[in-house]
């Protein structure tokens, strides 16, 4: 990698930056518009998944007309087969029949980047595990042909995985997978809570993603303090995790982003490596004075490709030349130059498409991470998981922040005071240690 670094020129540096691996978003999801769409990234997960994808002809008109035809070859009451079709289409029940239904929605895809491209960061994340996926027990007789006659509008998706790298986040894998078997498992609280399921995830795997930006960028990512309170808390510059580890930390971190990996996307390409990572450098750049000046005179380079001040440039060691690079990577994007609209609409993307859910404005405070209660036991019941019924409160709490999500002392207590108040906390002493949380499920 170093020598093809070496032998760059200035006219082998591109003009323009672009972002195409690690992230879903693009300076263009800005807009009002909302883009998540979680059947739509659903149905990409499960046809990955089950190496499967819908035909090209497949309309849900063609799906529902067949199904019709069926039921007329069955059933002499016209009336009857108007009221089960309206039942099961109209009311779109037809997808509790099995998670496999939500193939239907790839269709909306099709032409859809940017819902490819929220699929593509849970890609690596399912990796090499097994899904049982199934169907719902007890199917009648009509909801049997139902799947049957979906079934006959999939084909076999012959597109090789095994090309597909572990993520970028690579200790949000276990939690992930371990989490979306669970809610297979049940397939009544798979339909309630997949979309609740998508949302936190991207929300999670974006937040940590820019938190292991900066100043982490060599280090390999692991879960990075983010701080939630309960939407029903009071917020207080007292709190201080909540003052310096929360969404407003968060979204400064957030305009590292597009920067950063485009940066990295630049010295993947210019070096062949495809789905390069910072923390991979480390072990491909050896810390020694020649190859530091071989990264300075690249960021001389890259500084006159991109008309940003130039700066002496004497980096004592590998890392810090390349914070220097990136250095020089995030002030093209300062307010002084044309680009920061580029990176301003970057960070509203973020606020408007992942994080909407997950914050809330309190005053002078500002804005903080937030979880409805809703969410709070949602999550427990991943983090107990299927095969156990309860866990103790500190366990809890660690497997929150497994997940990205952390809470401080006040923060705890009335995690507490919720648990109680559903009843599925039982105290055997005042110790945290004996203080065990149930599921709801």
């Amino acid at each position: 990698m170093i020598n093809q670094l070496k032998a760059i020129q200035i006219e082998d540096i591109k003009d323009r930056n672009s972002l195409g691996n690690f992230y879903p978003l693009s300076s263009k999801d800005s807009n009002s518009q909302i883009i998540f769409d979680s059947k739509a990234i659903l149905g990409l997960i499960i046809g990955y998944i089950s190496k499967q994808k819908i035909q090209k002809k497949f309309t849900l008109e063609i799906f529902r007309k067949s199904c019709k035809n069926y039921l007329e070859s069955k059933l002499s009451d016209k009336k009857s087969i108007d009221i089960i079709c309206k039942l099961y289409f109209d009311s779109k029940i037809y997808l509790t029949l099995s998670p496999l239904m939500y193939q239907i929605y790839q269709s909306n895809c099709k032409k859809d980047k940017s819902k490819v491209a929220f699929e593509m960061i849970f890609r690596p994340l399912l990796k090499d595990t097994n899904f049982d996926i199934g169907t719902s027990k007890n199917l009648n007789f009509i909801e049997k042909h139902i799947l049957d006659s979906f079934y006959i509008h999939c084909e076999e998706d012959k597109k090789d995985s095994s090309s597909i790298e572990n993520s970028y986040l690579e200790f949000l894998e276990n939690s992930f997978r371990k989490d979306f078997l669970f809610l297979l498992e049940t397939k009544d609280y798979f339909l309630e809570n997949i979309d609740r399921f998508i949302k936190f995830y991207i929300f999670i795997y974006s937040s940590q993603l820019a938190l292991n930006l900066k100043p982490y960028f060599l280090e390999k990512p692991i879960s990075r303090e983010l701080y939630f309170i309960l939407n029903t808390e009071k917020t207080s510059q007292e709190r201080k995790k909540l003052v310096n580890h929360s969404y407003k930390t968060l979204f400064d971190k957030v305009g590292y982003i597009f920067p950063y990996l485009s940066a990295l996307e630049m010295l993947g390409n210019l070096s062949n490596k495809k789905n390069l990572r910072f923390y991979q450098l480390v072990h491909l750049i050896e810390d020694t004075q020649e190859y530091i000046k071989i990264i300075d005179s690249f960021t001389t380079k890259f500084q006159e490709k991109r008309k940003i001040e130039k700066t002496e440039l004497n980096s004592k060691n590998i890392k810090e030349a390349l914070t220097n690079l990136l250095d020089n990577a995030y002030q093209e994007f300062d307010k002084s130059n044309s680009k920061y609209t580029v990176f301003k609409k970057y960070k509203n993307a973020f606020e408007k498409q992942i994080a909407k859910d997950f914050i809330q404005s309190r005053g002078r405070f500002g804005k903080v991470c937030v979880l409805d209660q809703e969410m709070i036991l949602f999550i427990t019941n991943l983090s107990i998981g299927k095969d156990r019924d309860f866990l103790h409160f500190e366990e809890l709490v660690k497997e929150f922040e497994e997940r990205g999500v952390y809470f401080d002392h006040k923060s705890k207590e009335a995690l507490l005071v919720l648990f109680e108040r559903v009843e599925n906390i039982e105290r055997k002493s005042d110790s945290g240690d004996s203080i065990y949380v149930y599921k709801t499920v």
